[in-house]
């Protein structure tokens, strides 16, 4: 069985009408219908207050205003996106600059131009999978039953999962939502240990030694 994409709702954010289009063009062609598009990060924040996407779609570079690393930031601060919301930084850079962010603050994933339907599709069925997987750990998550939601966490890891370090990372994040800091730094410095670890371990680790960061976070809006 597929992985469902059409049932999915997606924002498409890119300052490049030409670019806009062909996104559109290409999840029309999965038979994705829910599909809205903002040409800068001040329009797409509107649209993010307004309606919870599925999948997010952002170009980096977004001319004036918000880069899409910036509006990733906003986004989650604000709450307008969610742990469920897959985003996609899609990029032509290769800076060390883009990546450079605390670990909540990380994309899903990155897709370098150029790229065609077929890896489009790919990439976006990889995130999904993901995301679907950790479903019922981000609703325990959301409601604030943090220690169920790391006992959920450590079921899964003891499966042995494919997702290994994105259970990891989420796990770590509950763990600073819960101001459990000394048990995030150790999953941190573990997963320093591993050279493909895909998230910046080294990001959350500096948090970790500035508990007072996340003394003002406000609640994470419940998922539906």
């Amino acid at each position: 069985m597929g992985v469902d994409l059409i049932s999915k709702s997606y924002l498409v954010i890119d300052d490049f009408a030409d670019m806009r289009s062909m996104l559109r063009s290409m999840l029309v062609a999965y038979g994705v219908t829910n599909i809205d598009m903002a040409a800068n990060g001040k329009d797409a924040l509107k649209l993010l207050a307004k309606k919870r996407y599925d999948v997010v779609l952002c170009d980096y570079n977004l001319g004036e205003g918000k880069d899409g690393q910036q509006l990733l930031e906003e986004g989650k601060e604000k709450g307008l996106i969610q742990y469920s919301t897959a985003f996609l930084m899609i990029t032509a850079e290769n800076t060390m600059e883009m990546v450079i962010g605390a670990v909540e603050y990380l994309p899903d994933d990155y897709l370098s131009k150029p790229f065609n339907k077929d890896m489009l599709r790919t990439r976006l069925e990889k995130v999904i999978i993901k995301k679907d997987d950790l479903h019922d750990v981000v609703k325990l998550l959301n409601k604030e039953r943090y220690e169920d939601a790391i006992a959920l966490c450590d079921e899964k890891l003891g499966k042995n999962p494919r997702n290994r370090t994105e259970l990891l990372k989420l796990k770590a994040e509950i763990l600073m939502e819960s101001e459990s800091y000394e048990e995030a730094a150790a999953i941190f410095d573990s997963v320093l240990a591993k050279r493909d670890a895909p998230w910046d371990a080294r990001h959350g680790q500096g948090e970790f030694l500035h508990p007072a960061i996340h003394a003002g976070k406000g609640n994470i809006p419940e998922d539906h």
